[in-house]
């Protein structure tokens, strides 16, 4: 197992338009928590998913959602990722 202060969780590949948007994390150790997944129109808040994760140390996994509303303009999308204490990575 990696050593904890120098152990990554990285966000390796992000996609999103407007009906979909998945995420790749890798990790070197455990990581359990939860992904934030933001849709943002002229800094408004319109959507957001919370999705639970839970990767064992040298994996990957990739999580995807689908957007609810129907969403015609441009938006900006946001992600992070947090351990169960709350710490984002970004």
């Amino acid at each position: 197992m990696a050593n904890q202060a120098s152990a990554r969780v990285e966000l390796t590949d992000f996609f999103s338009d407007f009906t979909t948007s998945d995420v790749t994390i890798n990790s070197d150790l455990d990581f359990q928590g939860k992904a934030v997944f933001e849709l943002l129109y002229s800094g408004e808040l319109v959507e957001l998913h919370e999705v639970p994760v839970n990767v064992k140390a040298g994996e990957s996994l990739t999580k995807v959602i689908v957007w609810q509303k129907n969403h015609s303009m441009i938006f900006i999308q946001l992600l992070s990722a947090y351990m169960k204490e709350q710490t984002p990575f970004q």
